[in-house]
């Protein structure tokens, strides 16, 4: 489960919006995650077990990139670009 920072902030980016993005992996090790996280901005927006993300990439890479890149824009849109928090104070974000 290998893919540049690049290819998943083009998208944002060539849309006017760039994030610092990162995606961090939970367990023993990368190759076989037991879960992940995606934050933008230092806000976790995106959240799900390995096996999700693996299933994803057996699909193919862009399909898991299409999901980071879909809950990156979802945020924006439920709690606008500077303040990602939800109504309860907390940190809007999807869960797979």
């Amino acid at each position: 489960m290998r893919f540049t920072v690049q290819a998943l902030e083009e998208g944002p980016c060539a849309a006017g919006g760039p994030h610092v993005l990162q995606i961090k992996l939970l367990g023993d090790g990368s190759r076989e995650p037991s879960s992940w996280k995606l934050f933008a901005d230092g806000a976790c927006v995106a959240d799900g077990s390995g096996a999700f993300a693996r299933e994803c990439f057996c699909e193919g890479a862009e399909v898991f990139l299409d999901l980071c890149r879909d809950a990156v824009r979802a945020t924006e849109l439920e709690c606008g670009p500077q303040d990602r928090k939800g109504v309860d104070g907390r940190t809007s974000h999807r869960r797979f």
